[in-house]
C-alpha cells in the first residue's frame, strides 16, 4: 500500500471536503437519535427495564455522535493518507455496513436475549463515546496519520475504538437475527481488518515508533499482565 503524495493545497481541501460530509451525515444521524430518545421515553409498550436499555443505549450513541463531529471539526490536519481506492471503500464500508442492521425485521427472541442486546448497545455506546473521546482531534475515519495516541485505551490495545463498536453491532445483531443479519455482520467485521491493516501501515510510515509500540502493544485482545505506562 502506497501513501498519498499530493501537495499541501489538495490535502487540505480534501479535509475540508472529508469534515463537510461527515458532518452533515452525522448531523442528520443525530436528529434521528433525538427522535427515538424521545419515541422511548413516552413509549409504554415495553418493560420498564427494557426501555431504559434502549434509552441508555440510544442516548450514549448520540453522545457518540456528536463527538465524531465535534472531533471531526476540530481534529489535526492529516500528516500522510493511504493512497488509492481500496483504503477508502474498506473504510467506508467497515462504518456504514453495521447500520444497515437496523433495517431489517426485528427477530423473534426472549425478553433476555433482548434485555441482553440493548445491555451490550448500551456499554458498547459508552464505551465508544470514552475512547473517542481520548481519542480527540486525531480521530478519522481514513487511514490517516494524524497524531499517535499511546495512553489511556491505546496502551491496553491498539484499536479500541473498533472493539467498542462492535459491542453495540452485537447487540444490533440480536436483536434481528437472521442469515442475512450475520452475512452482514461477518462482511462489515471483515472490512474493519482491513481498516487496521491500512491504518496501521500509515501509522508505521509515519511514525517510526509505532513499531515499537505494536510490538508491545496487542492489537484487539489486551495481555493478561501488568501494563507499563505508556506516553500519549
Amino acid at each position: 500500500m502506497k501513501l498519498a503524495n499530493t501537495s499541501p493545497e489538495a490535502n487540505i481541501y480534501a479535509d475540508i471536503a472529508g469534515k463537510l460530509a461527515i458532518v452533515l451525515f452525522f448531523s442528520f444521524g443525530a436528529k434521528q437519535k433525538v427522535l427515538t430518545v424521545v419515541a422511548l421515553v413516552a413509549s409504554s409498550s415495553m418493560e420498564t427495564v427494557q426501555r431504559c436499555l434502549h434509552v441508555i443505549a440510544e442516548s450514549s450513541a448520540l453522545v457518540f455522535i456528536l463527538l465524531v463531529i465535534a472531533t471531526t471539526l476540530f481534529r489535526h490536519r492529516p500528516l500522510s493518507a493511504a493512497d488509492g481506492l481500496e483504503p477508502w471503500l474498506s473504510a467506508l464500508t467497515g462504518t456504514f455496513l453495521a447500520g444497515t442492521l437496523a433495517l431489517l425485521p426485528s427477530a423473534e427472541i426472549p425478553l433476555p436475549l433482548i434485555l441482553l442486546a440493548a445491555g451490550m448497545s448500551a456499554v458498547g455506546g459508552i464505551l465508544s463515546a470514552c475512547v473517542l473521546l481520548w481519542l480527540g482531534r486525531s480521530f478519522s475515519i481514513g487511514a490517516q496519520a494524524r497524531k499517535l495516541v499511546r495512553s489511556g485505551p491505546y496502551a491496553i490495545v491498539r484499536h479500541p475504538l473498533y472493539i467498542a463498536e462492535e459491542f453495540i453491532v452485537v447487540g444490533m445483531l440480536l436483536l434481528v437475527f437472521s442469515p442475512l443479519a450475520l452475512v452482514i455482520a461477518v462482511v462489515h467485521w471483515a472490512f474493519q481488518v482491513r481498516r487496521m491493516i491500512h491504518e496501521e501501515k500509515v501509522l508505521s510510515a509515519a511514525y517510526p515508533d509505532y513499531v515499537n509500540y505494536a510490538a508491545r502493544t496487542p492489537r484487539l485482545i489486551p495481555r493478561l499482565r501488568p501494563l507499563r505506562r505508556s506516553r500519549a
